[in-house]
């Protein structure tokens, strides 16, 4: 009976150790693959965020930053080698022009689009809305500009600062901001060789850590490029030291120098048909103009080429010589002069694309 009972505490013995070691086994497995797991799914956030983001130059939407331009984007090796404990991240521009350092617990979005007024005034195009459907119908010159956007905060959740990371080609996105206030300028040293501007607002209505900061990348006969970085800088719990973490994130900027040389040779065609693009989409809106001027007219579209202002304003955004227009009581057709041939519209509702002619009467030719 005693050799029974010492038999069955001895086997007991040797199962609670086989579930134990069963038990530290799996946690060991668990906590491996969590990291494992951890590291990938961030890994995966940065790569998405290379794949989904396709900044252009000024004059968006219609023309990606690299359609037309082979490149060879940066790799995720710059990203740290233990991003769960570590304090910074880092992003890479999908197209390999530049990456940055920032700090964990920021929020970043790699697809921001800002819709610039040409009088001023910088408004965030909503998510899941098109840059096509979002503009200013009495400013047909306001531009949008597609970048990254990133808010930084202190350990209690308050905003530090938020920063639009814009790709400007030359300066037009730097210049409307720049010629709607009063700026001082001083410098920020180089970032990779490129010196870097920094503009403080110090206009009439101040708000306080108002900041323009430019990365100067080069030219390219009569084109240059460069990054803006426009900063809201909050005044909790202080503005110099915000500032300083603003700027601690500019000087992490590493400009990825071959693939700015291999832009700056292609932007002089791409900025035409970036420029196309937008004069299109702006031009387009003449549409419903049209149509909107018929119903006032009683079912005529005689007069409107000359006669109606929205259609007026429209032309003097894409430039009035570049338009050619003719109407009658029953139809017209309109077309726009681009960097390479003719786009044309009529009331039919046809269209033509890279026509080799403008439009000389109210049907839109081949």
């Amino acid at each position: 009976m005693k050799n029974s009972q010492k038999g069955s505490i001895a086997t007991a013995v040797l199962v609670a150790v086989i579930v134990l070691l069963v038990i530290g086994a799996g946690v060991y497995f668990y906590e491996s693959k969590k990291s494992e797991v951890q590291v990938s799914s961030i890994n995966t956030a940065v790569q998405d965020q290379a794949t989904s983001n396709s900044p252009c130059y000024p004059n968006c939407p219609g023309a990606g930053m690299g359609q037309g331009v082979v490149v060879q984007s940066q790799s995720t090796a710059n990203i740290p080698s233990s991003p769960v404990t570590s304090s910074l991240l880092v992003y890479n521009q999908p197209q390999g022009l530049y990456s940055f350092s920032y700090p964990k617990g920021s929020l970043l979005d790699p697809n921001l689009t800002l819709l610039v007024g040409s009088k001023g005034g910088v408004y965030p195009v909503p998510p899941n809305v098109s840059p096509d459907n979002f503009y200013i119908p009495s400013d047909p010159q306001a531009v949008h500009y597609s970048g990254v956007s990133l808010t930084i905060y202190d350990s209690v959740s308050d905003t530090l600062a938020s920063l639009a990371i814009i790709p400007d080609s030359n300066g037009r996105f730097s210049n409307s901001l720049l010629n709607n206030g009063q700026f001082t300028k001083s410098s920020l040293g180089n970032v990779s060789g490129h010196a870097v501007d920094k503009y403080v607002y110090t206009g009439p209505a101040k708000v306080q850590g108002q900041i323009l900061y430019v990365i100067n990348l080069g030219q390219n006969s009569n084109t240059s490029l460069s990054i803006a970085i426009m900063a809201t800088i909050t005044s909790k719990p202080s503005l110099t030291g915000n500032t300083s973490s603003v700027e601690t994130i500019i000087k992490s900027f590493v400009i990825n120098n071959p693939v700015v040389q291999s832009y700056l040779q292609a932007l002089p065609s791409l900025q035409a048909k970036a420029s196309d693009a937008s004069n299109i989409s702006r031009f387009l809106m003449a549409r419903t103009e049209a149509e909107t001027y018929n119903m006032k007219m009683n079912d005529s579209y005689k007069g409107f080429c000359a006669n109606d202002t929205d259609f007026t304003a429209i032309k003097n955004g894409v430039s009035p010589a570049s338009v050619s227009c003719f109407d009658s009581a029953t139809a017209y057709a309109a077309s726009l002069q681009l960097s390479n041939g003719y786009f044309c519209f009529d009331s039919t509702g046809r269209t033509v694309q890279n026509a080799q002619a403008p439009v000389t009467n109210t049907a839109c030719g081949n």
